[in-house]
């Protein structure tokens, strides 16, 4: 992969260079940063906040705290959750390309298709993408429903993650129409080098507040074997905006 660089007078002098702190973070949460990746990183922050003043992609008040609310915040899945380094990932309702970029830059094996309703959002997101030269991200505009029928994006995919965009039960819905079918006999917690391994297929949802109704409401669901919640702690960070944040880990066991 060749070094990404940006169109000249692209890059925003205004943002803040946190990416080594970031590195720093991640290293006391056990997970390994390369120096290509760190690059990849800060540019798609610099590239997030050039856009977001012309599309809102994030709340304009974060911009500021980018490095923590929303690319830290992505990552820390990896400092929890192991998963399945050749996977294919879903990002269901991506936004500006949260939590898809950063979990595909730093999962170099995998490959993500990144969905969002909102025509001007996956435009953006798709210059990103471009200006990154990462081949294995695609980006796609269109409803969950509409896609997760279409052959192409049908049981396609090992994981759906997303930043809770819509409740829990809808989630699910949703997740259904693009995993794939489980692997009979297969499911069993499993910790791997302190994380949990999380075995395909499984919706993976980011979400913060009282979660207690919805995965009540969730586990109803036929397709729906277990449900796990995983607080997203990390390491190094204080921020109570994030100290409530779980990753909640949807296991399926009825074939689509």
């Amino acid at each position: 992969m060749t070094r990404p660089t940006s169109r000249p007078g692209s890059r925003p002098s205004s943002i803040r260079t946190d990416s080594y702190w970031f590195r720093s973070i991640c290293e006391q949460n056990s997970l390994s940063v390369r120096n290509h990746q760190l690059s990849l990183i800060q540019l798609y922050a610099e590239l997030l906040v050039q856009w977001n003043k012309k599309v809102n992609l994030i709340s304009r008040r974060d911009e500021s705290q980018l490095w923590t609310r929303h690319i830290l915040h992505s990552t820390s899945l990896l400092f929890h959750l192991s998963l399945v380094p050749t996977a294919r990932f879903l990002d269901l309702g991506t936004g500006g390309g949260l939590p898809g970029i950063p979990l595909a830059i730093l999962l170099p094996g995998s490959e993500f298709v990144l969905i969002d309703s909102v025509r001007k959002k996956t435009l953006a997101v798709r210059d990103i993408k471009e200006r990154l030269c990462i081949d294995r991200i695609k980006v796609k505009c269109g409803r969950a429903e509409e896609l997760g029928v279409q052959k192409e994006f049908r049981a396609q995919f090992e994981y759906v993650v997303t930043r809770g965009v819509a409740t829990l039960p809808e989630l699910v819905k949703w997740s259904t129409l693009f995993l794939k079918s489980p692997v009979s006999g297969v499911g069993a917690r499993v910790h791997q080098n302190g994380k949990l391994f999380v075995q395909p297929p499984a919706l993976i949802a980011m979400k913060g507040g009282d979660l207690e109704r919805e995965v009540a409401t969730a586990a109803k669901d036929k397709h729906v074997r277990e449900i796990l919640l995983v607080d997203l702690t990390i390491k190094g960070l204080e921020d109570r905006q994030l100290t409530h944040k779980k990753a909640v880990v949807v296991q399926f066991s009825v074939g689509n």
